[in-house]
């Protein structure tokens, strides 16, 4: 089945499009879940995380467009964003039909599972915005909680706000350049995060491996419909010998300089340029950054290279490319939940 394929059925009661490609199966995943199940949350989302290592990279706006009341359920390929929402219902998950229900209740803002659903721009319940599906609903669910505040001082705390709006996803991001909508309507809404400048005063020690790092930028530098966007990027924490790493879904490649055209795939066996150097990264560690000498132009996209032989910090890539950070961290399930 390629990528961009996939295969529809009703799973508890839930019209889904059902894509996992080819590094994980449905019984891995039942499998895996129970195996998991044991952990502390933090550390079964982060386990996730490294599971869906190689994963290659899609824009889910560019994906096939789905009927009105289809759920995607795609392990194929994952942004940044579905990246985050596909370990977050994993990590709630004790069964593959579950962590679909799990997913529908993340990216629909419905009363419950069994409620109608809708993807419709303007008058359906399909969450396009982070600052909606994340900041608020998966909070108010009692799924995540915000420890931002926890891990800094107060003098490091900085709130940002914008204006939620009907806007026009770039080409970059969507082929179709298509108009979405925040759900909750058009509003002001303003978070706090830790001020980018100010991350090498965080205790790292206070962060915990599954912790999802939410990397923003202040609206106000922006251009275009990029004003009202607050969320740029999502990652999940993974510590390694004291330092705060991170797992995310990135479009950009490794720099494989002396790989040949025989060379064996590294990260997700895609090419850019037909360049084996030119590796897609996909759902794996960040890391450090190769040089403006290496960037591809490629259709309306910019693409950067990385040298994955050094690993970037949570703080290391804030500061280079952000105005600062909210940590979420996944909370128990309930019993009955």
């Amino acid at each position: 089945m390629s990528s961009n394929s996939h295969l529809q059925e009703v799973i508890g009661g839930i019209p889904c499009a059902v894509s996992l490609g080819d590094l994980i199966s449905r019984q891995e995943i039942e499998d895996l879940l129970f195996e998991f199940s044991e952990l502390p949350p933090g550390q079964r989302l982060a386990v996730w995380a490294e599971r869906l290592i190689g994963t290659p990279f899609e824009f889910e706006s560019n994906l096939p467009i789905l009927s009105e009341d289809m759920l995607r359920v795609n392990l194929a390929n994952l942004d940044c964003i579905t990246f985050i929402y596909v370990v977050i219902a994993l990590s709630r998950a004790d069964s593959f039909e579950q962590f679909v229900r799990q997913l529908k209740v993340l990216r629909y803002d419905v009363p419950d599972v069994e409620a109608a659903s809708g993807r419709h721009a303007a008058s359906g319940s399909f969450l396009h915005f982070v600052e909606e599906s994340l900041l608020e609903r998966a909070i108010e669910q009692g799924w995540l909680t915000d420890v931002t505040s926890t891990l800094v001082t107060a003098e490091c705390i900085i709130p940002m706000a914008v204006d939620l709006r009907v806007i026009r996803r770039p080409a970059a991001f969507d082929f179709r350049e298509q108009l979405v909508a925040p759900v909750r309507g058009e509003r002001a809404i303003s978070h706090t995060f830790i001020r980018a400048v100010d991350l090498q005063k965080m205790d790292v020690k206070l962060l915990q491996d599954g912790d999802i790092i939410v990397f923003a930028k202040d609206p106000t530098t922006a251009q275009g419909d990029l004003r009202h966007i607050l969320v740029r990027h999502l990652g999940i924490v993974k510590k390694q010998a004291g330092a705060a790493y991170f797992i995310h879904s990135s479009r950009h490649f490794a720099r494989r300089e002396h790989a040949t055209n025989e060379a064996r795939p590294s990260h997700t066996g895609i090419f850019y340029d037909d360049d084996r150097r030119c590796e897609q990264l996909g759902v794996d560690f960040c890391g450090a950054y190769a040089g403006d000498e290496y960037i591809i132009k490629k259709d309306s996209d910019t693409y950067y290279a990385m040298d994955m032989s050094r690993l970037r910090t949570v703080q290391e890539y804030a500061e280079s490319n952000f105005t600062g950070i909210k940590v979420l961290r996944l909370l128990p399930k309930p019993k009955n939940a």
